[in-house]
């Protein structure tokens, strides 16, 4: 069931669209919630949330364990629907509808990205020969050719890799997507330090890349390196 969770993803982004239905999205200046509000039966989540994340600035969300962090990176992603608010894309208020297009304009890695039974490429490509260029660079720029050639065939879930190197074949999938907004969800978690601020620094390093980072540790070497850092109470 979870290796089919990435055909279903792909599957809901070019399903068929009405004439009535908006153009895709496309990544503007910026990204704003207003007054948005979400709960999980009776408990609440995130309330009265007001956040704008500008076009090629970095962020760090922190907070307690279950303060909203992770879900407010399931709502910039689409992948949650059902709250009220508002979700602005420059000036125009998304309708509903239009939440799940969220995706084409996101890159969303989870702490445990899954790995497929193919091979390395394949696994940051997800099968979008397309990009094959800028996976094959992505690899280099995480140091994952130290562990693993393009070729390399893998195991389902990869249960031959370390938890940091599933973490790094995860995160390569986010920079094959330059134009999008990065969404790092304790992404870095499972990753000595060294190794966590150099993946950091690949995003933070980068005057275009717009990142959303939540971590339970912010390093001070790369605390002055964010735009914002937002802080999520329980």
């Amino acid at each position: 069931m979870k290796s089919v969770d990435a055909y279903f993803e792909k599957y809901q982004l070019f399903e068929d669209k009405t004439e009535e239905q908006s153009q895709p999205l496309e990544l503007g200046e910026t990204l704003e919630i207003k007054n948005l509000n979400y709960q999980i039966a009776d408990k609440t989540i995130l309330e009265d949330l007001n956040l704008i994340f500008e076009r090629g600035k970095e962020y760090a969300v922190l907070g307690d364990s279950g303060s909203g962090k992770s879900t407010l990176l399931y709502i910039l992603s689409g992948r949650i629907e059902n709250y009220t608010g508002e979700i602005i894309l420059d000036d125009k208020v998304l309708e509903p509808s239009e939440y799940k297009e969220l995706r084409s304009i996101t890159s969303y890695t989870p702490q445990e990205g899954h790995i497929f039974m193919d091979t390395v490429l394949a696994n940051v490509t997800l099968w979008d020969n397309t990009v094959g260029d800028l996976a094959r660079k992505s690899l280099k720029r995480l140091a994952i050719d130290a562990f693993a050639t393009p070729d390399q065939a893998l195991f389902s879930n990869g249960r031959t890799l370390s938890g940091g190197q599933k973490q790094r074949i995860a995160v390569a999938r986010a920079l094959i997507k330059p134009n999008n907004m990065i969404l790092l969800d304790e992404s870095t978690a499972n990753l000595d330090k060294r190794t966590a601020l150099s993946i950091e620094n690949t995003f933070l390093d980068d005057p275009a890349a717009t990142v959303v980072i939540v971590t339970h540790r912010l390093f001070k070497e790369n605390e002055h390196k964010f735009d914002d850092i937002i802080r999520l109470s329980s």
